[in-house]
């Protein structure tokens, strides 16, 4: 179960990921981004090591953009034959990722995983004048979709599914009670975004 979570947890985080393969040399890559150094050192590193990769170094590939790129023909057949992700497919172009079927069919503390590296990976958390609120962005509507429904079935209610200016998707938590449970039951492994929840929460 150890391995399934942190698998679940990392096919989540891919949300702001890469899948491909060089068809010259037949390299496999998996490569998850964040701006947050540590974030990948000490959560996407310790979740592959669990799977048995051992060689995990997080690297600077543009300002203050940061990047762990793994190579990994096991993991990449199974994020792409498994998981269904688009990128690793031949396409030279974003693609929509819908909830992979694995996902649907899991049971629930898998599913919370996979939620937690989605939101690590789009989640954002925002201060305005109506107040706190934690923003989850995608392309598409449906993996939104499917997070809103497992957060209710567990008693997190979120506030809708809202298209942008930007053509963005994103689904939002804003009532004080959905934001504190959310904490409780999901959280955030990323460390400035759980820091800055919990400060958020104490005023």
């Amino acid at each position: 179960m150890t391995y399934e979570k942190a698998l679940y947890y990392l096919i989540g985080a891919l949300r702001d990921g890469s899948v491909y393969k060089y068809e010259e040399t037949r390299n496999y890559y998996i490569i998850w981004y964040s701006s947050n150094k540590a974030y990948l050192k000490r959560v996407i590193c310790r979740k592959l090591h669990k799977l048995g990769i051992s060689k995990c170094n997080p690297y600077m590939y543009k300002p203050r953009q940061y990047r762990v790129r793994i190579s990994s023909k096991k993991l990449y057949e199974i994020i792409v034959s498994e998981f269904g992700h688009p990128l690793g497919k031949g396409s030279k172009k974003r693609l929509p990722w819908p909830t992979p079927e694995p996902i649907k069919n899991a049971p629930i503390d898998l599913q919370l995983e996979y939620i937690r590296g989605f939101v690590d990976a789009e989640g954002s958390i925002i201060r305005s004048n109506k107040g706190i609120q934690i923003d989850m962005s995608q392309g598409i509507r449906e993996p939104l979709e499917f997070i809103k429904k497992t957060l209710e079935y567990l008693g997190i209610k979120s506030s809708g599914i809202y298209l942008g200016n930007d053509n963005v998707w994103r689904l939002r938590m804003s009532s004080k009670e959905a934001l504190i449970r959310f904490a409780e039951i999901i959280g955030f492994r990323h460390p400035c975004k759980l820091r800055r929840l919990k400060q958020l929460l104490l005023q």
